[in-house]
């Protein structure tokens, strides 16, 4: 492949990666499904589908706030702590919150171990 031709092929993932991005943040939430034995719901937004931890009353305060902030920065597509949705090369959505943001995998995490609630990643 020349450089001209990997330009190109950049430029059409460019593309495709805004077209999907822009999909995502143009289209209403759906519920799709909840599963409540493993704490979660799956959520449609576009050509997307999304894991996301239930919100339960039996949770702390705190804990729900952390839920409730991650499942806004998904489904507004940026969180208030200035990450932002990004398509990875496999297609994948990813979103890198600040260290301290309750939205981030580790603060999730941290505020689940301390209320006694088990959680896991789900990647893909």
């Amino acid at each position: 492949m020349n450089g001209r031709q990997a330009r190109n092929r950049a430029s059409g993932h460019r593309a495709r990666v805004e077209s999907a991005l822009s999909a995502v943040r143009d289209a209403a939430p759906e519920l799709l499904e909840e599963r409540p034995a493993e704490g979660m719901e799956l959520w449609r937004k576009g050509p997307a589908v999304f894991a996301l931890p239930m919100l339960r009353e039996a949770y702390p305060a705190e804990l729900n706030n952390a839920i409730q902030t991650r499942r806004r920065a998904i489904f507004d597509c940026c969180c208030p702590c200035g990450a932002v949705m990004r398509v990875t090369r496999g297609g994948q959505t990813t979103m890198r919150h600040a260290g301290d943001c309750p939205a981030s995998d580790e603060v999730l995490a941290e505020l689940a171990a301390a209320a006694g609630v088990e959680t896991r990643r789900r990647d893909g």
